[in-house]
């Protein structure tokens, strides 16, 4: 997680009188430190819901979309000054391995892969991508409420792919069969959350 002086959180209490709070409070979480850190720590996995960021606790884990909702929406009830972002960044071989089929079969050396993270005293705060993440290069970010994580983080991604591949595939080499096996397969990656589907065809 990337953790930029956090420690303050420590310090806000929960409520019973708040709904989200509320939830964790069964949970034994008396802190938004605490709620971040429990955040953080549940697996990653895709929501029956992509938009329902309430179902990280029912079901115990979730996406970059639905675990930042979720903590974005407690920050409201804790008067925390949190915001939440999407942004793209390049995965490759040494920032996601499980990619490295992909790219060898296709002949591409990066995918561009919308992330989604909270912002606080204007640093990121990222509970889903491993502890190496402070080394991503971010372009395209944008400041979104919960209600964008579906059709529109999904759209804005696939917009991005169709601009950015046809350049790439020339450039590492792919022909343009290639390019249109790409084209679908990326759009099945986006519809399902991109690492899950290739964890599973990896």
């Amino acid at each position: 997680m990337r953790n930029y002086d956090t420690n303050d959180l420590s310090q806000i209490y929960l409520s019973h009188h708040k709904p989200i709070s509320n939830l964790f409070l069964t949970l034994g979480i008396t802190t938004f430190r605490e709620a971040l850190k429990y955040v953080h720590e549940l697996p990653y996995g895709r929501n029956n819901n992509r938009t329902d960021y309430l179902s990280v606790i029912s079901e115990k884990c979730g996406t970059c979309s639905t675990k930042h909702a979720l903590i974005y929406e407690l920050s409201f009830e804790c008067e925390v000054a949190m915001t939440l972002h999407i942004a793209v960044f390049m995965m490759s071989k040494v920032n996601t391995p499980k990619i490295s089929a992909v790219l060898n079969e296709y002949n591409l050396l990066q995918i561009p892969e919308m992330h989604c993270y909270l912002r606080y005293k204007n640093r990121i705060i990222d509970i889903t991508f491993p502890e190496n993440s402070a080394s991503l290069e971010l372009t395209e970010e944008e400041k979104i409420e919960p209600e964008h994580l579906g059709n529109y983080k999904v759209e804005k991604h696939k917009q991005f792919i169709e601009n950015w591949l046809p350049k790439h595939t020339v450039q590492h080499g792919a022909n343009f069969q290639n390019s249109r096996i790409m084209y679908k397969a990326i759009g099945k990656i986006v519809e399902s959350e991109i690492l899950l589907y290739i964890a599973k065809v990896a």
